[in-house]
C-alpha cells in the first residue's frame, strides 16, 4: 500500500455517501463538523480499499441522527451520528466481513419478464454479524437495489468464513 493520504480517502468516502443516493442534495461546504469527523474515521479504517457498496440514512446533515454502512472487500463499516446537528456523538465500527453469520433476502422484485438493466427494482436484505444486525439498503431506490444485488454473491461467500 502506498502512503495513505487520509484527506483523499475521506473525500472518497464523502463522494461514496453522495453516490449512494444520486437524488440526495449536496450540502456543499455547509456540512457540519460531525460529518467530516464521521467520514475521516471511516477513511482511516478502510485505507485505500475500494468501496463496493454504501447505504446511509442521513436525510438532513444539519439536524438528523443517522447511520451509514460501507462495504469493502474485507470490511463492513458502520458509522453513526446521534445528536442535534451541532453537538452529538460519532461512532464508527469496522466488522470483518467474514464474520457474517446469516444473510436473508427479505424482499426482491420478480426477475421474470424484466430486462436485466431494470432488475431488481426492490431488494431488502438482512445481515447478522453476531453482535450487529442490519437491514439494507437504508434508503430505497432502484440504484441501491442494483448495487446491493451486485454485492450479494460476495456476501454469501462471506458465510463460509
Amino acid at each position: 500500500m502506498t502512503e495513505l493520504k487520509i484527506s483523499e480517502v475521506a473525500s472518497a468516502v464523502i463522494d461514496a455517501l453522495h453516490g449512494a443516493s444520486p437524488d440526495h442534495p449536496d450540502a456543499g461546504n455547509g456540512r457540519p463538523v460531525w460529518y467530516y469527523d464521521l467520514c475521516s474515521r471511516i477513511a482511516v479504517l478502510i485505507g485505500d480499499s475500494e468501496i463496493l457498496f454504501v447505504s446511509h440514512s442521513f436525510n438532513d446533515y444539519a439536524a438528523q441522527d443517522g447511520t451509514a454502512w460501507l462495504f469493502t472487500e474485507h470490511l463492513a463499516v458502520r458509522g453513526s451520528y446521534v445528536g442535534d446537528g451541532q453537538k452529538g456523538q460519532v461512532e464508527v465500527q469496522a466488522i470483518g466481513r467474514r464474520s457474517l453469520q446469516s444473510l436473508a433476502v427479505d424482499e426482491l422484485s420478480n426477475a421474470f419478464g424484466q430486462p436485466d438493466d431494470f432488475w431488481p427494482r426492490r431488494i431488502r436484505v438482512s445481515l447478522d454479524y453476531g453482535h450487529v444486525d442490519v437491514t439494507l439498503p437504508l434508503e430505497t431506490s432502484s440504484y441501491q437495489a442494483h448495487k446491493l444485488a451486485a454485492l450479494l454473491p460476495a456476501l454469501a461467500l462471506d458465510l463460509n468464513g
